[in-house]
């Protein structure tokens, strides 16, 4: 394990500060149980994460079918899906979330907590100069993302240190960055509410925390959301309003939420389209038939669904607050539906990720 891995070492409606930063840990539990279901271990998560990303067939996988060729694990955006495919609509979505970011901060020194293939970390050394460090779970990714950005000219910008965050970031973090960025990645954690408790003690005082996530709509069930479930490591998903809350219990304060979900139904046909398009050259390099196409069949199956209110995708922006005391009031946040135990998610479990 890496020596800096966790092991070594220890507009906007306000907010409800709170001391307790696994209280929604632990509501999430309650809500399981409730379900009749168990959480999946940490160990368990992590076996299934590394499972689904960390070998060849994976990374050629998702490097071809979100990335488009690049190196993006995430959903994107569209100014014209007539014209643009995953790989643009990727890169459109890291420009947006890194405008609305620069509207409270130009970075200096940035942790990318999940980085995967390093797409955005690299894509936002280039446009900010600042460097960045990934935070990620996967070290056959991070291999790819500090050779890559050796070859775009940012190698000096970037460093990758592995490690599972739901066990914590390393202790001498505390401080110091002065911006954390995620994409598509949360939505793995088992303890979401601690992580995000650990990325505001990484921050300095008016520091943000600029994140995407695939969430449950605030009205969704389990079953509902069980075509991105049953192909991906979770455990729970969370809704917007859940984020919200953790992100105001942990002292950061809500600059932005915008709700991209509209543009999920586009991007799951886009990646359908991948599929099809490169299934013999993905296959020719070592990606089992039988995962490429249980993976277009939960895709065909989320289109509907996201378009029935299953899902939710948008983009976060909160700053890491300079008096704590500011953070305060209740989550009235203007997201679709409601929500009748906001910080609680959706269970999923049993710990899904076959694909």
């Amino acid at each position: 394990r890496h020596p800096l891995s966790p092991r070594h070492g220890p507009s906007p409606p306000s907010m409800l500060a709170s001391s307790s930063l696994r209280a929604a840990s632990a509501a999430l539990r309650t809500r399981a149980a409730t379900c009749a279901v168990r959480l999946a271990s940490t160990a368990e998560l992590e076996e299934k994460v590394l499972a689904q990303y960390n070998t060849d067939g994976a990374m050629t996988f998702y490097k071809t079918v979100m990335g488009g060729g690049d190196g993006g694990i995430h959903y994107g955006i569209y100014k014209d899906p007539e014209t643009e495919g995953v790989k643009e609509a990727a890169q459109n979505i890291v420009n947006f979330l890194g405008d609305l970011m620069e509207l409270n901060v130009k970075p200096t020194n940035m942790m990318d907590l999940g980085s995967g293939h390093g797409s955005a970390a690299i894509s936002n050394a280039a446009r900010f100069g600042c460097n960045v460090t990934g935070f990620n779970l996967c070290p056959h990714q991070n291999e790819l993302t500090e050779a890559v950005a050796h070859e775009r000219g940012v190698g000096h910008l970037i460093s990758t240190a592995v490690g599972n965050f739901d066990e914590g970031l390393p202790a001498e973090w505390t401080g110091k960055f002065d911006a954390v960025w995620s994409e598509e990645v949360l939505c793995h954690s088992r303890e979401k509410a601690f992580v995000i408790s650990e990325v505001s003690r990484c921050l300095s005082p008016g520091g943000v925390f600029a994140f995407t996530d695939i969430m449950a709509g605030e009205g969704a069930t389990a079953e509902q959301v069980k075509t991105f479930t049953d192909r991906n490591a979770t455990t729970t998903m969370a809704r917007p309003s859940d984020y919200l809350k953790w992100t105001a219990d942990a002292g950061l304060k809500y600059a932005a939420y915008v709700d991209l979900t509209d543009h999920l139904p586009t991007f799951f046909a886009h990646m359908i389209r991948q599929i099809d398009t490169h299934y013999e050259e993905m296959r020719a390099e070592g990606v089992k038939p039988e995962y490429m196409d249980n993976f277009r069949q939960s895709l065909s199956d989320r289109i509907p669904a996201a378009r029935e209110g299953a899902f939710a995708w948008g983009a976060f922006v909160c700053v890491k607050a300079t008096d704590t005391a500011k953070v305060s009031g209740a989550v009235t946040a203007a997201v679709r539906g409601t929500t009748a135990e906001v910080g609680a998610g959706i269970s999923t479990t049993p710990i899904s990720g076959s694909t």
